[in-house]
C-alpha cells in the first residue's frame, strides 16, 4: 500500500454508531487565552485557490489552519495575526470588521471546503453516490490533514447530487427529486453547495459559542487570564479560556437535528422559504435594489418576447453569507457574488437571485490572484442567453 492509500485509510469510518460525525478541535492546544468579541462580525468565506497559492509552503498551510482554528476571535483575528501572516495572506490584516473563514478550494476535489456538508450525510447516501466513507472531520476547514489531491476527480459533482438528494425532502414534499427536471428551480438550489456552505458555518458557530470553556490546569493559568483581562479592559472584547472541542454532531439523529437547523439558518440568511414559495406559487416578486434597476430593466427588455411571454423576477438576498471567490464581482466598495438564474420550464419564468455582502476590500480579488472580473452586466448576459436558448427550445 502506498503513502496516499495509507493516508486515506486513516480517515475511513470505524465506529458506525457515531456516523455521520463532525467534530472540532479546541484552540486550547495552542493558546491558554483568546480574545472574544462581544458582538461578532458578519461571517464571510474567502475561497483560496490552491492552484494559485503556494500551498507547498508549509507556512501558508499552517497559517490557514491557525486562522480558522481560533474561530472564537471572529473579526479580532486580523489584529491578532497582524505580524504573523505570510505575504500572500497579509490582505487579511484589513478584515477588522468581518468574521472571515478561509476555504481552500481546488476544482473538482473540494472535500476540505465542503466537509461540513459531506459529514451531514447518512451512510446510505454516501455509498449510493460513491463518496468516500470518512469517519470524521475537524471543523473549521483545515489545510492540514487529508490533501485535496487524494480525492478522486469529480468529487464535487457527486457530493452536489448526494446533498441535493438528502436535503430535497426538506425543500419539496410533493415528490422525489428524480421526478423533477435538472432545470427545476428548487432542484438547482438543492444542488448548489456554496448556497448551503455559508449557513452551515453560521449554524456551527452559533452552536459552538455555547460550549463550555477549557478548565484551568493550574493556578498560574487562572492568574494569567486575570492579567490579560486587566490589560484588555475594553467593552467590546472579553478575554476567555478557549472553548472545549469534541463532536459537533455524532450519529444520524443529531445530524437530522442539525439539518433542520440548517434549513432555518438558510431561510434566515438566504430567504430560502420565500424563494421556494415564489417558485411553487409563481407569485411575481420584485425585491431588487435601486442600484440594479437599470440592470433589471435591460435584462427584461432583451429577454422580452410576445410569443414567449417570459416572466422575470429579481430577488436580492441582502443578509446572505458571501463567498469571495473567482465568481465574485468587486464594484466600488461592494462585493456581489453568485448570480443564480433559476429557470422554471413549466411557467416560463426566470428568477434571478443575487447573494451579496459588503466589503471594503476592493483588492481582495487581486490578492487572491483572481483578475479580469467581468462586469455584472456580462454575468446577467450569460444567464439571459442561456434562458433564451432554453425557452426557445422548450416550445
Amino acid at each position: 500500500m502506498n503513502n496516499e492509500q495509507e493516508e486515506i485509510k486513516t480517515h475511513i469510518m470505524k465506529d458506525k454508531t457515531l456516523f455521520p460525525r463532525l467534530s472540532t478541535m479546541s484552540s486550547g492546544f495552542a493558546y491558554n487565552t483568546v480574545p472574544n468579541p462581544v458582538k461578532r462580525g458578519k461571517i464571510e468565506l474567502i475561497s483560496l485557490n490552491e492552484d494559485k497559492l503556494s500551498w507547498k509552503n508549509i507556512e501558508s498551510r499552517v497559517s490557514v489552519h491557525q486562522w480558522n482554528n481560533v474561530w472564537e476571535m471572529g473579526q479580532l483575528r486580523a489584529e491578532f495575526f497582524e505580524e504573523k501572516l505570510p505575504d500572500e495572506l497579509k490582505y487579511l490584516n484589513r478584515y477588522t470588521d468581518r468574521n472571515v473563514y478561509l476555504i481552500p478550494k481546488i476544482i473538482g476535489r473540494n472535500y476540505n471546503a465542503y466537509a461540513s456538508l459531506h459529514h451531514l450525510l447518512p451512510e446510505s447516501i454516501i455509498k449510493k453516490f460513491n463518496l468516500p466513507l470518512f469517519e470524521n472531520y475537524y471543523w473549521p476547514t483545515s489545510m492540514i490533514g487529508l490533501s485535496s489531491d487524494k480525492i478522486k476527480s469529480g468529487y464535487d459533482e457527486r457530493l452536489s447530487k448526494a446533498f441535493a438528494s438528502y436535503i430535497w425532502p426538506h425543500l419539496n414534499t410533493r415528490g422525489s427529486i428524480a421526478a423533477y427536471t435538472r432545470n427545476d428551480p428548487i432542484k438547482i438550489i438543492a444542488h448548489n453547495l456554496d448556497f448551503w456552505l455559508g449557513p452551515m458555518f453560521q449554524l456551527i458557530e452559533e452552536e459552538m459559542v455555547d460550549r463550555p470553556f477549557v478548565a484551568f490546569k493550574n493556578e498560574s493559568e487562572r492568574i494569567e487570564l486575570e492579567t490579560f483581562r486587566s490589560e484588555w479592559a475594553y467593552n467590546e472584547i472579553k478575554i476567555e479560556k478557549p472553548r472545549m472541542g469534541g463532536n459537533i454532531w455524532a450519529g444520524e439523529e443529531e445530524a437530522k437535528y442539525f439539518t433542520r437547523e440548517l434549513i432555518n439558518i438558510a431561510d434566515k440568511k438566504g430567504n430560502l422559504r420565500e424563494v421556494i414559495d415564489l417558485v411553487k406559487s409563481n407569485r411575481c416578486k420584485d425585491d431588487f435594489s435601486d442600484k440594479w434597476s437599470y440592470e433589471k430593466e435591460d435584462f427584461e427588455r432583451k429577454i422580452y418576447s410576445k410569443r414567449s411571454k417570459i416572466k422575470v423576477n429579481f430577488i436580492e438576498l441582502d443578509d446572505s453569507i458571501p463567498i469571495i471567490s473567482p465568481d465574485s464581482e468587486i464594484d466600488e466598495n461592494l462585493m456581489w457574488q453568485d448570480f443564480m438564474g433559476l429557470l422554471n420550464p413549466q411557467e416560463k419564468e426566470i428568477t434571478v437571485l443575487l447573494r451579496n455582502g459588503e466589503t471594503r476590500l476592493e483588492d481582495v480579488a487581486v490578492a487572491l490572484g483572481y483578475k479580469g472580473h467581468s462586469p455584472i452586466s456580462k454575468k446577467l448576459s450569460k444567464i439571459r442567453e442561456k434562458a433564451k436558448k432554453f425557452f426557445d427550445g422548450s416550445r
